[in-house]
């Protein structure tokens, strides 16, 4: 293709481009090439002639429609859907929709200002047979972030930040008036866009949080947490209301729960663990079985429904761990406290009890409780494999009968099909400064795989006896956490894929 050619269709493309965002910004709009070349301040004979001939495409690809000699008009039906905006990191996008079953393609000139995750309308191109969906950004409807993170590049007359996230592909302007006087080159900032339009290259931002110097952890880690929108700290209310919860357990709350704090209870956790919000307990029963009760804290004792703690549990929506800090959902009174299962003190618990057959450790039955609890002792997991390695230690054979239910229990999971997805967890020994000295790579041991089994096992019994309950009573409902079938096209593109190495799917 000659070096013409090629301009003229580049030129042609941009023409294209501009017709439909005027036809967008003016929808009732009807136009001849004059009128449209008038409007677009296009005065070059050439350039004004290639609008006819773009008029003309774009009405045979159903874009526009011919109302009269030579006077077109927007065809709006079916040619806008509204979705979210994927950034890749080489500038392009994708818009998702609901509306539509594949993902739209929006080249970089086409974003119009959309940022990743931006809520926005987009005007269909006509499809173009053997190539993906084709859009346009019409309208941003909603932004999907308020502050931007990234380092700081100062010039002498103006600065500009460089995005942290790779997905936003374009440098932050920002004026001199708008630079606050501690800031220095190759400091973390959080600012915020305050004008961005069509024509701006880049857009325009104000600082509105200054984190520290680049490469310092303690910044690192705010940037994060600032990139993510994550609240690392809890409002003056939440604090008092956390606050105001008694520590004391009422006579008549424990009146109403089965009483375990007589019975061996023990947690284990990773050696750095802060909140224990699981137990478990054992012990012989006078009929020769074993009982094993997994115990998970009664959070929803302390936090009641619709209440402030409730309401911003519910916005966090989990617990967030750093590599040296952890986000938690819940005030520290509550996390670390009242609701972490730490030794000798009465704890508040929802239990499944196992009675298992001492032979075989076939379950022979279970039960469900509120229960009242009193950890007797804290493990960590490479304590308690020490334990079982070396055959001598803190109730070696309370835990060693343990470990052969588990194994047991393991042994017959694998034996009816289920999947083992082996991998390696890494963590990082860090310096009072919070930069590396290690890497850790913790690999999975019968101690973790003893816990593992009777989270498991309790979380089956849980789902199972919902599912009867749901079954009895249509109007109920339950949350399950399931796997959904394999789809059929990507386990082809598999199959064809693991062929070469000799494999197969049966």
């Amino acid at each position: 293709m000659s070096k013409h050619i090629k301009a003229k269709k580049k030129t042609k493309q941009k023409l294209s481009n501009k017709i439909i965002r005027l036809f967008q910004e003016q929808p009732q709009l009807q136009a001849n090439y004059k009128q449209i070349a008038g409007k677009l301040a296009v005065t070059n004979k050439a350039t004004r002639n290639l609008i006819v001939e773009v008029l003309e495409e774009m009405a045979k690809n159903n874009i526009i429609s011919e109302v009269s000699r030579g006077k077109y008009k927007l065809n709006i039906k079916n040619t806008y859907l509204t979705g979210k905006i994927t950034m890749h990191s080489q500038g392009y996008a994708h818009c998702i929709s609901e509306d539509y079953k594949d993902p739209v393609f929006v080249a970089h000139r086409n974003l119009h200002c959309a940022l990743d995750g931006d809520l926005v309308k987009i005007f269909l191109l006509p499809l173009k047979k053997g190539k993906e969906p084709e859009g346009i950004v019409s309208e941003i409807i909603e932004r999907s972030r308020k502050k931007i993170v990234g380092t700081i590049q100062l010039t002498k007359s103006f600065a500009f930040l460089v995005p942290d996230n790779r997905k936003i592909p374009y440098d932050i302007f920002i004026p001199p008036d708008k630079l606050p006087e501690n800031i220095e080159n190759n400091m973390k900032a959080t600012i915020r866009i305050i004008e961005w339009t069509r024509k701006m290259k880049n857009p325009i931002g104000e600082i509105i949080n200054v984190l520290g110097y680049a490469g310092d952890n303690e910044t690192e880690q705010h940037a994060i947490l600032e990139e993510f929108e994550l609240p690392y700290t809890f409002s003056k209310a939440v604090k008092q209301e956390a606050n105001k919860i008694s520590k004391k357990i009422p006579e008549q709350e424990i009146a109403k729960r089965k009483d375990y704090r007589n019975i061996l209870t023990f947690t284990i956790d990773p050696v750095d663990a802060k909140d224990f919000d699981d137990a478990i307990s054992y012990r012989k029963l006078k009929n020769g079985n074993i009982e094993i009760g997994v115990h998970i804290a009664d959070v929803s004792y302390y936090v009641r429904q619709n209440n402030i703690l409730d309401k911003e549990a519910y916005l966090r929506g989990t617990s967030v761990y750093l590599v040296d800090r952890v986000i938690p959902m819940l005030p520290e009174t509550l996390s670390n406290n009242l609701c972490s299962l730490r030794p000798n003190e009465d704890k508040l618990t929802f239990s499944v009890l196992f009675e298992f057959d001492s032979k075989d450790f076939h379950i022979v039955n279970h039960h469900f409780y509120k229960t009242i609890i009193r950890s007797n002792r804290r493990f960590h997991y490479d304590e308690v494999q020490e334990i079982l390695d070396k055959e001598k230690g803190d109730l070696f054979a309370e835990l060693k009968q343990i470990n052969e239910i588990t194994q047991a229990i393991r042994k017959k999971r694998f034996d009816d099909g289920a999947l083992s997805f082996e991998r390696t967890e890494i963590k990082f020994k860090l310096d009072k400064e919070g930069k590396p000295l290690d890497i850790i790579f913790k690999e999975t041991n019968q101690a973790h795989q003893l816990i593992e089994e009777l989270m498991l096992l309790a979380n089956k019994y849980v789902a199972t006896k919902f599912n009867i309950y749901e079954k009895k009573h249509r109007n109920s409902s339950f949350v399950y956490r399931v796997h959904d079938k394999p789809d059929q096209e990507k386990l082809r593109s598999f199959a064809q894929f693991i062929k070469q190495f000799g494999y197969k799917l049966n």
